[in-house]
C-alpha cells in the first residue's frame, strides 16, 4: 500500500475500518465485546457482545446482531463463524455459534455490492482486532477461504483457496 504504516488503520475500537486512519476499501466482520462508544450507537451496556458487518465507507456497522442472540464472546471458549457472500444476489450472511455445527439461519445478513467497493483484480484478506480500553486476547485458530468463479468475475481473476478460521476471544 502506498500509504505505508497509515494503511494499518486506527487504534482502539476502530478496527481499522473507522476513525482517522482507515483501511480502504475494506469489509470487516466485527465480533465486538465492548459496548457503546461512537462506533456502537444505540447499543448500550446491555449488549456488550454483538456481531456486525462493517465497510470502510460507513462510520458504523451496516447491520448488527440483536441483543442476546449470539454466544458470550468473553467466556474464553472457542467460537465458530461462517461468512458467506453470494455475488449473484449481493448478499452477505454471517453465522456464529459456540459449536462447530453451522447454524441453519444466519445471525445477520446484509446486501452489499462488493464489485463496487473492490475494483481491480487484487483483494487482500486478513484479520484485525481491537479492545478499546479493555483487555482481551484475540486468537484465530483456524481459517479457510473458498471462492468459486462466477460469470461476473473480472477477466484475469483466479479465485484460490487460502485457509480456514475459527476464533477465540477471552
Amino acid at each position: 500500500d502506498p500509504r505505508g504504516a497509515l494503511a494499518l488503520g486506527d487504534s482502539g475500537g476502530a478496527l481499522g475500518v473507522a476513525g482517522g486512519r482507515i483501511i480502504t476499501p475494506a469489509v470487516a466482520i466485527e465480533l465486538d465485546t465492548w459496548s457503546g462508544g461512537s462506533y456502537d450507537p444505540n447499543i448500550g451496556p446491555v449488549n456488550s457482545n454483538h456481531v456486525g458487518i462493517d465497510v470502510s465507507t460507513a462510520p458504523t456497522s451496516l447491520v448488527r446482531s440483536a441483543p442476546g442472540t449470539i454466544p458470550d464472546l468473553n467466556d474464553g471458549s472457542d467460537k465458530y463463524v461462517w461468512v458467506d457472500y453470494d455475488g449473484g444476489s449481493g448478499e452477505m450472511e454471517v453465522r456464529i455459534s459456540a459449536t462447530d455445527v453451522r447454524p441453519a439461519n444466519p445471525t445477520i445478513r446484509k446486501p452489499i455490492d462488493l464489485s463496487k467497493l473492490f475494483t481491480g483484480n487484487q483483494v487482500y484478506l486478513g484479520f484485525t482486532a481491537a479492545t478499546g480500553f479493555a483487555l482481551n486476547n484475540h486468537d484465530v485458530l483456524d481459517w479457510q477461504f473458498d471462492s468459486q468463479q462466477s460469470t461476473s468475475t473480472p477477466p484475469g481473476f483466479t479465485p484460490v483457496e487460502i485457509g480456514r478460521a475459527s476464533c477465540r476471544e477471552r
